[in-house]
């Protein structure tokens, strides 16, 4: 229990980053965490890129650690095949190959377990890099308190920006909104990119037993499921680290103007350890390669750091009213929800539990959507009031300035 990443032991994030990266790193910020430079990147192989996730960072920079023979083998999670698929779609596998990295190259909202991969951490030999979400990273990081030979030979954790995880009851859901009826999907994949647009649009791509085949664009549905956080696991409701404070690299997609626009996609990396910072410095096989302001990454992932920082007070108070227990938080990392905010948070909260609920009692896809159609109806309506808000905000401080500069002259 003294590794799981939500349980009430120190170190947490702050101190475990405090300890890893004092030395190498040269800025400290209040959501980034610590870190030495900021980029945008995007691999230059066209085929690398096609298949990766966002602009390929994590692929590319597997590949230069198997190039560079800093590693011997890398803990990623991926597609399964013969008779591990039977059980689940997705999990963690050790690849020793640059052709096993690019075959694994792609995103899985998929829930894993590192238990698939814990005696090759635990008694292995190999030089091992670890990919991971932040909740993943930080247990590897207190597992090493406790295990000087696995710190000796997790050599990198690379860490993958995050918002939520989902159940696999996400997939099924998806799937039916996809083809109705179709029963669950024997394979899926989740990144297919656009071939034009927004690299945002991306779609989820569904194989079934009967050989039907569907898809579903993230405008079609799953970024309403998304939002309203249906199947998302509790525990997520209470991270507050977006960016893997504790690995030695974090990638993400950069969701913001003007690199969304391209449908190819591209990534924005935080550079924590020197030695991942050289190379991107390097930039060898990078087509873009640029430095970027703190306040560009942030804004590219402004609703999840509020979600991850008044989101958490906003669900920790409701849990404590009902006498439910929620772990500690860092109290810096704590903002204050206004009554729009918070009621937004409620009613997804809401409907996370009644989309779980419901699809355990065997409901259909349509079911879930009737039994949350109050939650998406309050969820929709608050983002209105709130866009709403910040647009009087702007007008009367216009309003304000026009009348100052009024009486000046």
């Amino acid at each position: 229990m003294r590794v799981c990443p939500f349980g009430d032991y120190e170190p947490d994030e702050t101190s475990l980053a405090a300890e890893l990266f004092e030395g190498d790193t040269t800025t400290n910020h209040e959501v980034l965490g610590r870190y030495r430079s900021l980029r945008v990147a995007r691999v230059a192989d066209p085929a690398v890129l096609a298949s990766s996730a966002s602009g390929g960072a994590v692929t590319w920079l597997l590949q230069r650690l198997f190039e560079r023979d800093e590693i011997d083998s890398a803990l990623c999670v991926k597609a399964f095949d013969g008779e591990l698929a039977v059980d689940r779609m997705y999990g963690y596998a050790v690849l020793r190959s640059i052709p096993e990295i690019q075959d694994a190259s792609s995103s899985a909202y998929y829930p894993v377990t590192l238990a698939d991969v814990i005696e090759e951490l635990s008694h292995g030999t190999d030089r091992v890099a670890v990919v991971g979400l932040p909740c993943f990273i930080k247990a590897i990081r207190r597992l090493q308190k406790v295990s000087p030979a696995l710190k000796e030979r997790t050599i990198f954790c690379i860490g993958l920006a995050c918002g939520q995880s989902k159940s696999v009851m996400f997939t099924d859901f998806i799937a039916g909104v996809a083809r109705s009826e179709a029963g669950p999907p024997n394979g899926v994949r989740y990144r297919f990119k656009p071939s034009e647009g927004d690299a945002g649009d991306f779609s989820f791509k569904f194989e079934w037993a009967d050989g039907g085949v569907g898809s579903l664009r993230w405008t079609q549905g799953i970024g309403d499921a998304w939002s309203l956080r249906l199947f998302t696991p509790r525990a997520c409701g209470f991270c507050d680290d977006v960016f893997a404070e504790t690995a030695d690299v974090c990638t993400m997609d950069a969701w913001t103007h003007p690199w969304r626009a391209d449908h190819r996609g591209t990534s924005f990396v935080i550079a924590r350890a020197a030695y991942v910072e050289g190379l991107f410095a390097e930039g060898h096989g990078l087509d873009l390669n640029e430095l970027v302001d703190q306040a560009v990454v942030v804004r590219s992932q402004s609703s999840v750091v509020r979600d991850k920082s008044a989101g958490v007070a906003v669900r920790s108070r409701i849990h404590r009213c009902d006498y439910l227990r929620v772990p500690l938080k860092r109290p810096l990392r704590l903002a204050t929800a206004s009554a729009v905010e918070a009621l937004r948070w409620r009613m997804a909260d809401n409907a996370r539990a009644v989309s779980a609920g419901s699809w355990m009692r065997r409901c259909s896809t349509r079911d879930v959507r009737s039994a949350t159609r109050v939650s998406r109806w309050v969820v929709g309506t608050s983002r209105w009031l709130e866009l709403l808000i910040v647009r009087m905000r702007s007008a009367a401080g216009n309003a304000v300035r026009f009348c100052i500069r009024g009486k000046r002259a």
